[in-house]
């Protein structure tokens, strides 16, 4: 940010592993007729679970940009995918990808 009379921007890009985490897990068994309707799901049984519990590891890459708006606040955007790095067979068949975008305000720091 070295000129002051032009915007001044910095872009960056990220990768994060996050933990993905449960305080209740809910069971749900179910039996689904395939002759028959195939909106034809009954259900059986419910468990609910308590407790904190490991779901899921997921990684996210995120491309952000920041904005100077004065000598002590820059604002920022940065959007991002995630996805879980478990590779579960199901996800062959529907991938389950988590899009999201953040808007902030930072402070600037300055080095000497």
């Amino acid at each position: 940010y070295a000129n002051k009379a032009k915007i001044q921007t910095k872009s960056y890009y990220g990768f994060r592993l996050i933990p993905m985490l449960s305080l209740q897990e809910r069971l749900i068994k179910t039996e689904i007729f395939i002759e028959e309707d195939p909106d034809n799901i009954l259900q059986i049984d419910t468990t609910t679970n308590n407790g904190l519990k490991f779901q899921d590891l997921h990684l996210e890459f995120s491309i952000g940009t920041e904005f100077s708006i004065s000598d002590k606040f820059k604002l920022y955007f940065e959007p991002s995918v995630q996805h879980s790095t478990l590779f579960r067979k199901e996800d062959l068949i529907n991938p389950n990808y988590m899009i999201s975008f953040r808007l902030g305000l930072r402070l600037r720091s300055y080095k000497e």
